[in-house]
């Protein structure tokens, strides 16, 4: 038959090769499924991995402006004209499906006022399903149909709203929706949906201020550096902080305040300080956001941080407000700095993460206050100061982003003294 060996020239030889089985097809197919659902899927997929990973490492750092697949190849077109192929033997999706953590993106996912701009190629594995989406799309947060319940929520000044990229009713392109919800969007369980990101929205509106990068935004409107995803995040928790790109470190939006036994970053809480509940210093803070994977932030953090505000005038009134943002300076210009920074000087002294130690000649208790601590932790032989930066509502022409007050031991309470936190990006793998 048509050159066939000899031991296969016949039908009844080849009926004999293939067991007498008339559902040979789906038999053989069967076996392979149940083969490739054990080890050997590991195995492939680990080789086909590593040979991917290989060539994944030289695009870090090369803008991708396309990828496409065929028939099990990959090629990925770089900005600078060049390309790579990627020859898996599986199609995006089946790679994607077999990493359930998988995440990726081309770029950082953008905010300004209203819009979210979504990466213009976007990988994602959704209940052991892989999604893909490749193009261009904002996300209008004034618009019912990007919402969950299919209603905007008008009510967002000072919030925090989350992401959601949800598993499509048919196709592989994921869909994305905004939810208040922190959990699970509305209408959506946890197997369909995976949460991947989210902002934060300005509390009062900013109005006009030379030269600011917030300058006309209104209360409602995102801004623009607190938008976070599950590959630019910092290590404690992300809602109420903005990102400082000059210093890689995310910071606290708000003066600190307590809830539920946390320190949280919130519009109008209840600040922070030497008399409030609880009473807290500076050791306090470090101690107690080191928990929550958090820190002060250092001098030069403040300095980038604080830029934007109104230098040498305090707060309108002169006077403690007692709760967190929206406030403006005596020149009735709002309190903001420009990446989102509320009341950052003029209002409260703030504690930085920088320590020193000066010689003395006997033992003190600058590490240990009866109004703050349980007890005493040892004592210092020497003062041990910590700086406070910004300047409060009665420093006048004192205030600034550069105003430090260097005069008190890191153990000091006021009602002056409150704080802010900050935190190193986090460091993941979602491959």
């Amino acid at each position: 038959m048509n050159g066939a060996p000899e031991a296969l020239d016949t039908l009844n030889e080849l009926s004999q090769a293939l067991g007498n089985d008339p559902n040979f097809s789906t038999s053989i197919l069967t076996k392979i499924g149940e083969k490739e659902s054990k080890e050997d899927a590991q195995i492939e997929y680990a080789a086909i991995r590593k040979e991917t990973n290989e060539k994944v490492n030289t695009l870090k750092e090369a803008t991708v402006s396309d990828v496409t697949e065929s028939n099990g190849t990959v090629m990925v077109a770089k900005g600078d004209g060049t390309s790579l192929s990627f020859n898996t033997g599986l199609t995006i999706n089946q790679i994607i499906a077999s990493s359930p953590v998988h995440y990726n993106r081309s770029v950082k996912w953008k905010g300004s006022k209203t819009v979210i701009t979504v990466p213009s190629y976007l990988t994602i594995n959704i209940n052991n399903q892989g999604y893909v989406f490749n193009g261009t799309k904002t996300i209008d947060i004034t618009k019912a149909e990007n919402w969950d319940s299919n209603t905007v929520v008008t009510e967002r000044a000072g919030k925090d709203f989350y992401v959601y990229a949800c598993q499509p009713t048919e196709g592989t392109v994921p869909k994305f929706i905004i939810s208040e919800n922190s959990m699970i969007p509305t209408g959506y369980t946890e197997n369909n949906s995976r949460k991947i990101g989210g902002f934060h929205c300005l509390c009062v509106d900013v109005g006009t201020i030379d030269g600011h990068d917030l300058s006309g935004y209104v209360a409602g409107d995102i801004l623009p550096a607190s938008v976070w995803d599950l590959l630019h995040r910092c290590k404690g928790e992300n809602e109420g902080m903005v990102y400082d790109d000059a210093d890689n470190v995310w910071i606290s939006i708000y003066l600190l305040s307590y809830t539920n036994g946390k320190v949280v970053s919130q519009y109008n809480g209840v600040i922070l300080d030497g008399t409030s509940t609880p009473k807290t210093h500076g050791l306090w803070f470090t101690e107690t956001l080191a928990k929550q994977h958090m820190r002060l932030p250092y001098l030069h953090e403040y300095f980038n941080a604080l830029k934007g505000c109104q230098e040498q005038l305090n707060i309108s009134g002169s006077k403690d407000w007692n709760t967190t943002g929206g406030h403006v300076y005596t020149n009735n210009v709002r309190c903001i700095s420009n990446i989102g920074l509320e009341d950052p000087t003029g209002f409260m002294w703030q504690w930085a993460n920088n320590y020193s130690v000066a010689g003395g000649t006997k033992w003190l208790s600058s590490a240990y206050n009866e109004n703050v601590d349980d007890r005493s932790c040892g004592g210092t032989f020497g003062t041990l100061w910590s700086p406070l930066v910004g300047g409060a509502w009665d420093s006048s022409t004192n205030c600034g982003s550069r105003s430090i007050l260097g005069s008190h031991a890191a153990a000091d309470i006021s009602a002056n003294y409150g704080a802010r936190s900050a935190s190193e990006p986090r460091v993941v793998s979602l491959i």
